[in-house]
Order: C-alpha cells, then structure tokens, then sequence
C-alpha cells in the first residue's frame, strides 16, 4: 500500500513539472519493443506495470524511472512536461526593496567598528 500512495503522489515529481505517461509509450515505440521487450531490458518490471504505466493509471516511482533512464541511456526529464506550461514566472523583488507599509529595521549599510 505504501508503494501506491507514493506513486499517486508522483504523478507532480518535482517542481512544476508533471509525468507524461505518452512519453514512455513513445520511448518505447522508438525502440520498437513490446511492452514485454520494454520491461525486460529495464528488468525488474512486469508487461502489466507497463501498460499501467503508459495508460495513466499508475505512476512510475523515482527509482523505476532512474532503471528506465540508465537502460535507454536518456535523461528523466523526458517524462516530465511543465505542470502549468502557460504560467508565466513571477518576478522577485529586490531584497533591498522596502514594499509600501512595510518598515525597515535593519540598516541598508551596518555602520562598521561596533554602534554608530
């Protein structure tokens, strides 16, 4: 049971990002392997766990994801696209910039050799 609660929660491994299962099947069909042939050059992987994998229903946890990456000699982030793609990124703001409202307590410049 444990592994099924981790691997629902995959399914927005790491920040902004989400599993694309189409992916996997595309890799896959790259290579021109069944899904049998697919789990057998991974190892340690059922043809089951493959087409569970590929229709959405089960999410791969990090340590299947890092064998399906050394067998295929790929980099993880092919499975994973933008969460939001549309999202903009947030500007930040200047730590030395003091918001309207907001007080400065600490000195921009600390005066040196002890209190000024």
């Amino acid at each position: 049971m444990g592994d099924k609660r981790r691997a629902i929660g995959a399914r927005a491994m790491g920040r902004g990002q989400r599993w694309n299962p189409a992916k996997l099947r595309a890799l896959r069909q790259a290579f021109g392997l069944s899904p049998e042939g697919f789990a057998e050059r991974v190892g340690r992987i059922s043809p089951t766990t493959v087409r569970r994998w590929e229709s959405g229903r089960h999410v791969p946890l990090i340590r299947q994801l890092e064998a399906i990456a050394d067998a295929f000699d790929i980099d993880l982030a092919v499975f994973f696209e933008p969460a939001n793609p549309n999202r903009s990124r947030r500007a930040r703001a200047s730590r030395s910039d003091v918001l309207p409202g907001q007080i400065e307590l600490l000195p921009s410049h600390p005066a040196r050799g002890g209190r000024s």
